[in-house]
């Protein structure tokens, strides 16, 4: 054997050599792309529903505030109606009792719920929103990576 066969020999074992890793890196090239697609198009719904989670989240001091005022109203209705038709004597007393510890339990309740909400939101912003910026982000990138590759 001359050193030119020798040479021919280690020539084609290198070209095999290169047209299996040519082949391998566009397997996994290929995988890749597919992954990042399936993430695209499952991870954007699912972001979606959060975003509108925590813009509901948003809303809800509101509605908890009506919900109070509702309450306050409705109390105070009934206070009008005890103080117009119900005689002076133990009953009185007794209704205006119940509708003095509804009312403080109901200013209880509302205040518990927008510490409740306040902590929520207070989450939402440090932990959940940075996490959803981030999962934008690489969602950005993987798009204009398979719209480059794919």
């Amino acid at each position: 054997m001359g050193l030119g066969s020798f040479f021919g020999r280690v020539w084609t074992g290198a070209k095999n050599l290169g047209r299996k890793i040519g082949s391998f890196a566009k397997n996994v090239g290929g995988k890749i792309i597919q992954g990042a697609r399936w993430a695209g198009r499952h991870a954007r719904p699912i972001m979606g529903a959060i975003r509108k989670g925590i813009k509901y989240a948003g809303g809800l001091p509101g509605v908890v505030g009506t919900v109070g005022k509702l309450v306050d109203d409705g109390i105070g209705k009934f206070e009008e109606l005890v103080d117009e038709y119900v005689p002076e004597g133990k009953a009185k007393d007794f209704l205006r009792g119940v509708t003095g510890r509804v009312k403080e339990w109901s200013g209880t309740g509302q205040r518990k719920a927008n510490e409740l909400i306040d902590k929520g939101n207070k989450y939402i912003k440090t932990n959940v929103e940075p996490v959803i910026n981030k999962g934008d982000d690489i969602l950005n990138r993987a798009e204009k990576f398979t719209n480059r590759y794919g």
